[in-house]
This record gives C-alpha cells, structure tokens and sequence, in this order.
C-alpha cells in the first residue's frame, strides 16, 4: 500500500519523528488520582518562546481537495475499520465533535484497535495521538510494552493535550504509577514536558524513581531537571540513599537547587531528622553548607514548631550571627530569633540583641547583594516581624535599615511564650474591643498611671495569669500575629507583657472563636471588679492604691459596697466630672450600697451638684446618688438646695428630688413658698399615682399662680379621679384664663369621659384658636356616637378654618374608618375647596369612592400632584411619573371604574410578590385569617402608598378602626400602628 503515497508525504514521514514536540496549552489529567503526597506541584505552564533550534514547523496533513477525496499522508489507503475511523478524523480534525464521534466508534470495535491504536502513536496528527491514547486506556496490553509506548510517544508527540493524555494512560495501564522510563522526561528539551512528567511523578512515586531522580539531581545537566529531582525526592526523605543526594545538593551551583534541596531535607519535620541536620551542620567545611543546613531547621522549625535548642546550640548561634557571609549569619539569627520568640530563653545582651537584630536586618535590606537573597529575605523578613512586632507593607525592604538605625537603643522582642516569675508584679494585660474602649489589668511594677488601668495584687494577678494560661496563650501553642480574613477590620487587640517580654496579637472580623470570646468577657470582669480605683488621684495614686488593693481582694462580696462608699468620702470632690459620672454609676449599680449609705454621704454629693452644672447628665447622676437613702428628714435640704440652681435644671431636679423623695415630702412642698418648689411639687404628686395626693391637687387649683394650675390639671389628669371632673370643668369654663382653659380642656379629654362633651363643646366655641385647638383635641379623645355626630356638625365649619390641619388630625385618629364616613358626607358641599379638602384627604386613607371625582377634576388639571398622589393612594395604580399621567388613568378607569375596589388592590400589587387574587375573589374559599395575614403583610412590606387601601380592607376584615398608617411611617412604625390587627389575628390562629 505504500506505493500509493505520495513522495512528499514520505519525506515527512521520515522527518518526522525527529522534529521537537510544539507547543500548547496543558490540560488537567483525566481519571480518578491518588491523593497527593506531602507535595503540591504545579501542572505546567505555557511554554516560553521557542528557540530558533525549536521553531520548526511539522508539515500539517493533507488538505481535501476540491471536490476531491481525501487521502492520508500517513494512512494511505485504509486496511481496515479502524484505520478508516483515524482517517476520516484526519480530514475533519478542526470538528471539535468529531473527536468523540471517533473514540465512540473505535471502542465499538472491540480490542482488534489496539494494533490501530499503536500505529497512531506514530502519527504526525496531534489529534490522532490524542485519540490512540484516549483508546488505549481501554485496548491497550499492560503485560505488553503499551505503556512505555506511550511514555516514548508522549517525549516526541509536541502537544501538550496529547502528551497529557499518553502519560495518563500510561499511568493506568502500570498499575497506577508511570514507568521508570518517564523520569528521563524530567531533562526533556521542552519544559512543559518535564512540568506534565514531573506532576505525575509526584502523584504516584515509587521506589524504583528514586534511583533515576538521584541521577538527575546529582548529574542533570540542567539547573530545572535538577531542581524538579530535588523537589520529587522530598517524598523518599526517610531512605538514606534520597537524604545524602539532597545533602549533597547543598553544594550545587544553583541557588535554587540548593534551597530546594535544603527545604526537601525539612520535609520529615522529626526529631530525629533535626538531630540528623545538626549533625550535619557541625560537619560542614563550608560556610554556604552550613548556612543550607541552617535554613533546613528553619523549615523544620516552622513545619513542627520546633523544640527549644540546647545551651551550647545557642552559644553556637551567637557566634554564627556575626559571620561575614549575609546569608549564614541570616540564617544563624533566624534560628536564633525563633529561640527567642517561642521558648523561654535566658534574657540576652545589650549587644547580643542588637547584633542578632542587625544580622536580620542586613539580610533583609538589601545592605548588600547574596545570591539566596531572592528567597531567604523573606524568611529572614518573618522572624524579624515575629521577633520585633513590626511590619512594613510590602515593596522595599532598605525601610528595615532606618528603622534599626532610629531603634538600636531601645528595642523590644516579641515573645510566642511568656514567663512569669514568682513573686513578680510586671504583668501588663492590655486588650480593646470593637468598641475602640482600651482596657489594662496590670502589677504595681506594671502599671502606667492610666485611667484605664487596673492594679491587681499578686493574688489578683496568680488568677489572672491561670486564666491566660487556660486560653493557652502565654505558650507557643497562639503565637503573636494578626488572625481572620485580610479585608477584614482589626476589632481585638491583645497584648501581654511580662516585664521585657512582649506578646501581642490582633484578630479581624467579628467573628470569634469561643475561647477568645471568653477570655476578653474574663477580662472585662476582672476589670469591672476593680471599679474603686477611679478615686485614686494622680498626685497619690501609688499610695492610695497599695493601701487598699490587698485589702479590696481580701475583702468578701458582702462587705466591699461598704468600703466602696467608705473610700469615697471626701475623695469625690477631687474627681474630673468625667470620672466622678462614672463613679456615680458604680456606686447606683453595685447592689446593697443603699444600706452603707448615711446622710453625711447624701449631703457631700448634694454639695456637688452646684459645680457640675454645665455637665448634661452628671448633676442628675448627682442627685440620684445622693438619694440612695431617700428619707422625708432631707427634704428641706435638699429643696433649699436645688432652688438655687438656674432653670431649667432646677426645676427637673426638683420634680426627681420630690419623686424620689415620696409623696409626704411632695404634699409639703405644694405648700412651699417659692412657686418653682409648687410646680414640681403638683407634677411630683401626679407622677407618684398616690392617691393622697388628690386633695393638695385640688387645692393647687386655686394657686395665684397659673403655672401651678396648669401643674395641678396635670397631674390631676394622671390620677384620673373622677371627683376631679366638677371643678376641671368649671376651669374649662369662660371665667378662667386662657392658659388655664387649655390646661383644663386638655386634663377633660385625658378623662375619656363622655359627660364632659358639653363643656369640651363649650370650649370649642371660645373664640380663642389655641382655646379651640385643645377643645378639639379632646373632644378626639371623647368615646361615643355622639361625639361622632359633634365631629360631623363640626368639619364643615372646622375643615374650612386656619385649624383644618389640626381638625383632621385630631377626627383622623379616632379610627381611619370614621374620618372617611365624615369626608364621605362632604362630598356633595357646595363649597369646593372644602369638597376638594376632603376627597384628597379620604383618597390619601384609600378610600374608593374618591376616584371618581378626582378623574373628573384630573380632565382640567392633568399635572396636579396632589390628584396623583391621591389617585395611586386610593386606586392602587401608580402611573405618577409616566409622561402622560392623565392618559393612563383616563384609561384605566374606563377598564376597572365598575370592578370591586378590592381588585383595585389585586392589580396594583401585580408583580410585587404580593399575590392578593385568590383571597378577594367570590367563592375563592382562603380562610379570613389567611386574608388578614396577607393583608398585614402588605402593609408592613409592600409599598406606602398603597397603606391607606390595605388598611381600609384590614377594618373591613377585622371591624379594627384604627389611626392612619401614613405613607411616611418608617416599618417598625407601621408595625407597631398595626398590632391590634396582629393581636386579632393570633386570636383567630388560636381557636
């Protein structure tokens, strides 16, 4: 069949096989692999540009020609099925489904392919090498040599998919790892190659790789092979043969062969392995080995958190730190600043520290050039940043230099543990919140002299340092750092100080493990326990303290409220208004304090209220302190007190002084001379609710000074004695002032009774407006039909006067459903502002009947917004701001003017996610209850508009009249206006 081929087609046949592989784009591996072991190595990435040795072009396969029939160069004339199933992939090798067109078929074929199968390995068509090998994971021979086949044509196949896919079947036709052969893929020409060859390698290793990866890290030619042997031989590290190479590897020319090599030989992360390594270092005979097998300790150190080095290792150090060569001393005080941060080392020199701390920072600056500089500044940068507790942002590390040179003289080392001596008194915990409040608890050696500062004694703090030790954060188990996401704010900040020793920690985000969340509440317990140390004063601080804070933790829980009101006596004058605030609500929350409380304490904190004036809340704080032990005996003093205070604090503190004071003390004062005394008094009596009260009130009435009356009718409204009523009334009457009216119509209405609608009436004919506006606003207040038919004889009137506003304010929240039968009656005045007023005002409620008129009115007046603001309200459909808003509506009420309004309602909730249709709709058979609570849940999410129709079916429904639900309510407002609804509604759901 040969001869049929064409001469051109056999010279590339020829060639072809030594032609380099091309490029292309790596993709995954298919199948079902074993889980990854220790390592994750990369999958390969685009190769870089060919060189000119690589940039050879294969001859692509014959094109069809036109009208023609297509012949394969490769092929020629098809011998059998199989063949013609390659062929016909060939002439359509661009169909993207033709590929699984093939494979479908060549598997129906049976296991004969696999001869068809072998000879398109030798295919100069990527697809077709691709499609042999995708067929030979189910025809292929695993006692046969099909898997080195596929090894052999995946070196020479120049495409990465079809390369990807022999190494895969290769692997599944060997049991599941590669051939040996596969390791010689790690010094391919084609790097990409060694990336596919090199993932696979490490998915499955086996024993007999290592011989060959030992060959290829010790003699490859190429730094990348040897670099990739010494990655992949991390996985044999426990075999002696693997862990000498990688020793030897220290030696290699490359930087990045000798750190991968000094980072494989970390991997075992053992004792035994650390013991191994420092065996080594002691045998080195050259700088570079020895700083390779240093930086290997540092992975160890890092992988398994280490183990404290003996004595004579960190004397060793010491000594190293200062070698010439960057990267051994780097190495030497990495190790040696991890020393000092996890475990608890001796304290170091003056000159170690700065030594130790200036051999980082010249690894780490850029002081000058070392080849591992690339990759060991930023481990060296870690542990300065663990070591020192700072960080720079990322970009030039040269910032390192002025920092070390701004604080040779004063520097201070984080510390992963901390040790607490006995006997010691340095503790210092420091802690803030998201609240942004900073908080300490400290030792008297300790303590900075802030407000915000507690000193415990040493029994204090044994039981602070048990509890850091609980969290287990005083070892290396959390160590020092930022925890939570990157994007997340820094809500707690933690800091432990032991004398030098420093541990500081941050965690983002408000999410909190459990075990942090506890210790800040421990805390803030301890903290709060400590509230007496507010009274130290600066100047005597140390000595006012050291006095009492043994005494204090000795003290028992029932006795440390008397000492808290024993320290205070004659300290609290020197106090800051803002402490002395704070002070005060300690002592009112700190229970049983009333029982050591005596008059001698109320009078020094009276005393006080004068001076704290201009602080808004601190003299009430004052007098509530003052008055822990309210007895009548203090009254005078107190009153004679406060009299002297300027308004409008005098009076506020008046009223609470006789509140807390009782009524005895009120029934005295309402005698007193000074009408400030009076008011307070009349206001004090009603607040009290005792009725005792009742006969001082009354006399009150008949005070000189009107300011007293209006106190008196107050309170009197408060007790809501109807005895009261007679002479109220007689007040309401014309014979009294003004002033006096109001506050006497206003205490009727808070009556509630409907016996006084004739003096209410009475009011609302004075032909005072402020006299009137009370009238009607009690008249609101009044039950009955009559006082329904007295709101209806009124609103024409009323609703045309400078009190309209207040008139349907005060007619509106008697029930939504009453104001709208008034409005209703309106409709036919002759008077058309007052028609108008009252149809947008029922419109604005929902109600119906409004539409027609307001359609009428809209012919003449198509941009009026108040119609339209009535119209969507009272209709359901809101066509406000579409360009011909008239239009629309002219359109819609000749489709829905004759519908039930409650489908007014359904319409306009139509693609709201309210479906309203079944539940208005004769014979639908929804419960009522499932209606109503549909209903609420329109109004509490649906939109505002629509608030006055919903709450007009809710009455309907529930017989509920209720205030308006106005459109400008917020929702928890809306939920709160709703709740008789809610509650007859679960009333429903309950029987």
């Amino acid at each position: 069949m040969l001869w049929r081929i064409p001469l051109f087609s056999l010279l590339f046949l020829l060639l072809a096989s030594t032609l380099p592989a091309q490029g292309g784009r790596e993709i995954p591996s298919k199948g079902v692999r074993k889980n990854r072991v220790r390592m994750d190595l990369p999958r390969g990435a685009q190769d870089p540009a060919p060189s000119l040795e690589e940039d050879i072009s294969v001859e692509g396969p014959a094109k069809v020609p036109p009208g023609g029939i297509f012949v394969s160069p490769y092929w020629g004339s098809p011998e059998n099925r199989a063949e013609e199933i390659f062929v016909a992939l060939e002439s359509q090798q661009e169909d993207p489904k033709a590929m699984k067109a093939a494979l479908d078929q060549l598997r129906g074929l049976g296991l004969e392919t696999r001869t068809t199968a072998l000879k398109a390995l030798r295919s100069p068509l990527p697809e077709a090498v691709l499609l042999a090998a995708q067929l030979l994971e189910w025809v292929g021979d695993p006692a046969a040599e099909d898997a080195i086949a596929l090894v052999n044509t995946a070196s020479r196949v120049g495409h990465v998919q079809a390369a990807a896919a022999c190494l895969d079947t290769s692997i599944r036709l060997n049991g599941g790892v590669l051939p040996a052969r596969a390791v010689t893929l790690l010094s391919h020409p084609r790097r990409q190659l060694r990336t596919l060859a090199e993932a696979r390698l490490a998915e499955s290793p086996h024993a007999l790789f290592q011989s060959h990866l030992i060959q290829h890290l010790l003699f490859g030619r190429e730094s990348d092979t040897r670099h990739r042997a010494a990655r992949l031989l991390t996985t044999y590290l426990e075999e002696d043969a693997a862990r000498e190479a990688l020793r030897k590897a220290l030696a290699d020319s490359s930087v990045v062969v000798a750190l991968q090599a000094a980072e494989a030989l970390a991997f075992l992360a053992t004792n035994a392995q650390e013991d191994w390594l420092w065996a080594q270092v002691l045998e080195s005979t050259t700088p570079i080995e020895e700083a390779y097998l240093l930086f290997s300790l540092l992975e160890i150190q890092r992988l398994s958190l280490g183990r404290p080095f003996s004595a004579d290792v960190i004397d060793w150090l010491r000594v190293r730190i200062r070698h010439e060569n960057t990267f051994l001393s780097g190495a030497a005080a990495s190790l040696l600043a991890d020393q000092l941060f996890r475990f608890n080392l001796a304290q170091q020199s003056d000159e170690i520290q700065k030594q130790l701390v200036f051999s980082l920072v010249r690894a780490v600056g850029g002081l000058e050039f070392y080849p591992q500089y690339a990759r060991f500044a930023a481990v060296a940068e870690k542990h300065l940043q663990a070591l020192t507790g700072v960080a720079f942002r990322e970009g030039d590390r040269s910032v390192w230099l002025s920092w070390f040179s701004d604080r040779r003289e004063n520097l201070q080392f984080v510390r992963a543990q901390l040790h607490f001596p006995d006997q010691s008194t340095e503790l210092r915990v420091s802690w803030t919140r998201a609240n942004g409040v900073r908080r300490t608890l400290a030792g008297f050696s300790a303590d900075n002299e802030s407000l915000s500062t507690r000193v415990l004694g040493q029994s204090g703090l044994d039981i602070l340092w048990l509890s850091l030790e609980k969290a287990k954060l005083v070892g290396p188990e959390v160590l020092p750092g930022t925890y939570g996401i990157e994007e997340d704010p820094v809500e707690v900040n933690l800091l432990l100080e032991v004398g030098a020793q420093r541990k500081p920690l941050r965690f983002r985000g408000p999410q909190r493990e459990a075990w942090l969340v506890h210790l800040l509440d421990t805390l803030d317990a301890y903290w709060l326990a400590q509230p007496w140390q507010m009274l130290a004063i600066p100047a005597t601080r140390t000595e006012f303290l050291q006095s009492r804070v043994e005494e204090w933790e000795a003290a028992s829980k029932e006795s440390r409220p008397g000492l808290l009101v024993e320290w205070s006596r004659g300290r609290m004058l020197s106090l800051s208004s803002a402490i002395l605030e704070s002070w005060c609500h300690v002592l009112q929350t700190t229970p049983n304090v009333a029982e050591f409380w005596d008059e001698a304490m109320a009078l020094e904190t009276l005393s006080l209220i004068g001076p704290s004036q201009d602080y808004p809340d601190l003299p009430n704080q004052l007098l509530q302190l003052g008055l822990l032990r309210p007895t009548p005996q203090l009254t005078g003093v107190f009153v004679n007190h406060l009299v002297t205070l300027e308004e409008p604090l005098r009076s506020v503190l008046l009223q609470k002084a006789l509140v807390r004071l009782g009524t005895a003390s009120a029934i005295i004062c309402i005698n007193n001379e000074n009408g400030y005394v009076r008011i307070a008094a009349a206001h004090a009596l009603g607040h009290l609710m005792d009725m005792a009260g009742m006969a001082p009130l009354l006399e009150a009435l008949n005070d000189s000074d009107p300011r007293v009356v209006q106190a008196a009718l107050q309170a009197l409204a408060t007790l809501k004695d109807p005895h009261a009523l007679p002479m109220i009334a007689k007040l309401a009457g014309p014979g009294s002032s003004e002033e006096t009216r109001q506050g006497a119509l206003q205490a009727l209405g808070s009556f509630g009774d409907a016996s006084v609608l004739p003096d209410v009436l009475l009011g609302i004919r004075s032909q005072n407006s402020a006299v009137q506006l009370s009238a009607v606003n009690a008249l609101a207040q009044l039950p009955g039909a009559d006082v329904d038919a007295a709101f209806l004889d009124l609103a024409p009137e009323f609703l045309q006067s400078s009190l309209a506003s207040s008139f349907a304010f005060a007619l509106e929240s008697r029930g939504a459903g009453k104001a709208r039968a008034i409005y209703r009656g309106l409709y036919s005045s002759t008077h058309l502002d007052l028609q108008r007023l009252v149809v947008l005002r029922s419109a604005v409620l929902g109600e119906p009947d409004a539409a027609a008129f307001l359609m009428k009115w809209l012919v003449s007046n198509p941009h009026d917004r108040d119609m339209l603001d009535a119209l969507a309200m009272c209709t359901g459909a809101d066509y406000r701001d579409t360009p011909d808003p008239a239009g629309v509506y002219t359109l819609w009420w000749e489709e829905h003017q004759f519908q039930d309004p409650s489908l007014w309602l359904v319409s306009g909730l139509r693609g709201r996610n309210f479906d309203l249709e079944t539940n208005f709709v004769d014979g639908s058979g929804v419960g009522l209850s499932v209606i109503v609570a549909d209903l609420l849940a329109v109004l509490t999410e649906g939109p505002a508009y629509l608030r006055g129709m919903v709450s007009r079916q809710l009455q309907i429904f529930t017989g509920i009249d209720l205030p308006p639900v106005g459109f400008a309510l917020p929702r928890s407002a809306v939920v709160f206006r709703a709740k008789p609804w809610t509650r007859w509604l679960t009333q429903q759901e309950g029987k």
